[in-house]
């Protein structure tokens, strides 16, 4: 049970005693015997050895399964039961139900599927980390075990009065400092320390639109909602734009290891900021992933230069016309159809855009 999430669980509901076999360095103990002292992979191969030697292996075969590996150093990370700080479900409450009532709308509105899905399965929330950057968290203990939390740097325990205090070793998780971000960038709880306008947090919260992508929906979105909720009584945001992740012509996600990676910069400097920004438009319908190349840089560079041209052509013509001001006159039958029409994409282009509808507005 000490080692495995569902053995965990199994432990728990029969009230089995957890018990550690190696420490956090994954050194084997001595609930392990002869095997003490062994580094945990180390000592694999010395317990099957000992199988083999008891005639007690019946065989050993190939088998797939999944295994979590640290996406830093790449080694086998190994469940392990420590003593961490928690954050308790409950506190998303009140922003489920806000965002049950439409109080925030998610766009494309399937979005709230998912949003439910995870809402529904929420467990306390693990917000401590044994890193060695991040923000520390600020719980103080004596000599004498009080513990207290402090946002300054306490010069004795509230207590007892000792002098004697350590900070917690542990940092946040940064999913927590993130989730403050709405409110914590406009001064909240930094009012006195004249970094801040003094109504900033009145007057950009809430906010109306968050835009990121939907690998995050969890992780910042549904955090950032509970977390404001919960300290200032509000959703941080009206509308949450989960937009399509840019990945390479083969649909593949961009990484420096496979040297597939499009910098936006250098295409910005070879077709145009105009045309990147429309490539990304143009793209990203809803509910799927941009495959974004080249080739489609190139045809938007052409067709943004197609449109200068046709731009630069009726100023050009307009210095021909000496009563400027009948110009917007519509007199014959084909100006006033080309009216009409323009006044109709005008409106369907405003409608596409104000419903996150990007992919829309570019082919009207």
């Amino acid at each position: 049970p000490g080692h495995d999430f569902n053995d965990y669980e199994v432990g728990k509901r029969h009230h089995l005693e957890t018990i550690k076999i190696f420490d956090e360095k994954g050194i084997l103990n001595a609930h392990c015997g002869e095997f003490e002292n062994l580094e945990r992979l180390e000592a694999r191969d010395k317990v099957v050895e000992r199988l083999k030697e008891n005639a007690l292996l019946e065989k050993i075969e190939e088998h797939t399964h999944q295994v979590g590996h640290c996406y830093r150093c790449h080694n086998v990370v190994e469940p392990y039961v420590s003593k961490q700080w928690f954050v308790k479900p409950e506190i998303a409450q009140s922003s489920i139900e806000k965002i049950q009532q439409g109080l925030a709308r998610f766009y494309p509105s399937n979005w709230i599927n998912n949003y439910n899905a995870w809402m529904r399965e929420l467990r306390p929330w693990c917000i401590s980390r044994q890193l060695f950057w991040g923000h520390q968290i600020p719980v103080f203990t004596c000599e004498n075990n009080h513990q207290f939390v402090s946002l300054d740097t306490p010069l004795n325990c509230p207590t007892c009065k000792s002098e004697k205090l350590e900070q917690d070793k542990d940092v946040l998780d940064t999913w927590f400092s993130s989730g403050l971000w709405a409110f914590s960038t406009l001064g909240w709880g930094q009012e006195k320390s004249g970094l801040f306008n003094e109504n900033d947090l009145k007057d950009f919260y809430p906010n109306t639109t968050l835009i990121t992508g939907f690998d995050i929906l969890f992780f910042w979105v549904a955090r950032m909602l509970f977390c404001s909720e919960s300290l200032l009584g509000e959703l941080p945001f009206k509308d949450i734009y989960l937009h399509a992740l840019v990945r390479d012509e083969k649909g593949e996600k961009m990484s420096k290891s496979k040297g597939n990676v499009i910098d936006p910069l250098e295409m910005i400097e070879k077709y145009g900021a105009d045309s990147l920004r429309f490539t990304l438009a143009n793209l990203c319908a809803t509910g799927r992933d941009i495959k974004l190349s080249t080739t489609h840089l190139e045809n938007n560079k052409n067709f943004a230069n197609k449109i200068f041209n046709a731009v630069s052509y009726l100023k050009f013509k307009q210095e021909a016309f000496k009563d400027r001001e009948r110009l917007n006159e519509y007199q014959t039958p084909l100006g006033r159809y080309a009216k009409s029409r323009l006044n109709l994409v005008t409106k369907e282009v405003r409608n596409a855009l104000d419903n996150y509808r990007f992919n829309d507005a570019t082919t009207l």
